[in-house]
């Protein structure tokens, strides 16, 4: 065995070993000396994500912060992170007035809010939470400011000119139209048609515009029946005219209430009772009273009594632009009417429907097509 190879190595090695002892103790000195020569300094990325507002993300709320009116300012926002390493957001803050918040990140996986990270080049939902003492802006007012987001190396991130959308003003409550005491009219005729009518609008409530019915109206089609007026079904691409219905002996259109009214007007014997009837009738059919909701039911009675152009005449003045759907339902029956009963129509009455569609200015549903059909219809049955 050579003794002295191995005392060599020996000495090697322990040599090795104080010289790297020696280094590692010294190395943090050795370091700080290098970096204090060299001016050194560390690596803090400065921009490390985007911000975008989400929709209707910004908006100011009233509220209250140890019983002093407060007002309460959220902001959401997509974030993204343009880096390579993880981002956390630490703080929030409003610049005018200068207010701090908080902010919360949505959890990579979980719908979830708190101080997690997110992810290189992942985009996620951020929120802040500002509390303002006092209010700034009154109920109806936007408020406008920017917005600074934290990350975790200190950087800010500023979102300018931040408009926070406030909550709407009360509007005043609407004034209800007043209902007409039935007990205090005099006349007959007009009293059993106010009742009829009455009676009319608190069906309409229960089966009305919301569930595309139309009160008491009901239509039978080849035998069954539907709310209102149904609903129009047309064949695509066929050259059939479904514009109107050729054999109207397969459609029924009904209204207890509307059979109630025109059984009145069979009991009266004399031009002034009828004149009466009418003069009641269409004096509701107005938007300032309690049965502008059922002014069809009055186009659907007129119909029947011949009485069209002076329904559609009154409708167009003193029913148009009331706030109950009343016209649009008035004219959606009379849509119907032409397309199942349109034989009933004179030409007279065709012209003056043509006539006062020009001076509405809502939807007309297909009146005007029906007109035509009609019309078309007419000349190729030569009728």
């Amino acid at each position: 065995m050579d003794y002295q190879l191995i005392g060599a190595i020996a000495a090697i090695v322990t040599i090795l070993g104080g010289v790297f002892a020696a280094f590692k103790w010294g190395r943090g000195s050795l370091v700080s000396a290098w970096h204090f020569v060299t001016r050194y300094k560390p690596k803090v990325p400065r921009e490390t994500i985007r911000i975008l507002p989400q929709i209707r993300g910004c908006w100011w709320g009233n509220g209250s912060v140890a019983g002093k009116p407060a007002m309460q300012v959220v902001g959401r926002w997509h974030v993204t992170n343009i880096t390579g390493d993880n981002v956390r957001l630490l703080g929030a803050r409003i610049i005018k007035p200068k207010t701090e918040g908080h902010v919360l990140t949505r959890h990579p996986h979980e719908n979830i809010f708190g101080s997690y990270p997110i992810l290189p080049g992942e985009t996620t939902e951020v929120d802040s939470d500002f509390w303002i003492i006092p209010p700034m802006r009154k109920e109806g007012e936007e408020f406008k400011t920017p917005v600074v987001l934290i990350d975790q190396y200190g950087n800010e991130h500023k979102i300018k000119n931040v408009v926070f959308t406030g909550p709407k003003p009360n509007e005043p409550k609407k004034e209800e139209t007043p209902s007409e005491p039935i007990h205090s009219i005099t006349d007959p005729i007009e009293k059993e048609i106010a009742a009829v009518l009455k009676a009319e609008t608190n069906r309409y409530k229960e089966c009305g515009r919301r569930v595309g019915g139309l009160g008491s109206i009901q239509t039978t089609i080849q035998g069954k029946s539907y709310k209102g007026i149904g609903t129009e079904w047309r064949e695509t691409d066929s050259p059939k005219n479904q514009t109107i219905t050729e054999d109207e002996s397969t459609i029924q259109i009904s209204s207890d209430n509307a059979e109630a009214l025109l059984n009145l007007y069979q009991k009266l014997k004399t031009d002034e009772e009828k004149e009466r009837y009418f003069e009641a009738l269409f004096k509701r059919l107005d938007k300032n009273t309690e049965y502008a909701p059922v002014g069809y039911l009055i186009l659907f009675v007129s119909f029947s009594l011949r009485k069209l152009d002076a329904a559609l005449d009154g409708a167009i003045k003193k029913l148009q632009g009331d706030n109950a759907y009343g016209f649009s339902d008035f004219l959606r029956l009379l849509d119907a009417l032409l397309k199942f009963r349109h034989s009933s129509f004179t030409s007279e009455n065709l012209d003056s429907i043509e006539r006062c569609i020009t001076a509405v200015e809502e939807h007309t549903f297909r009146v005007e097509e029906r007109l035509a059909a009609i019309r078309a219809y007419r000349l190729s049955h030569d009728t």
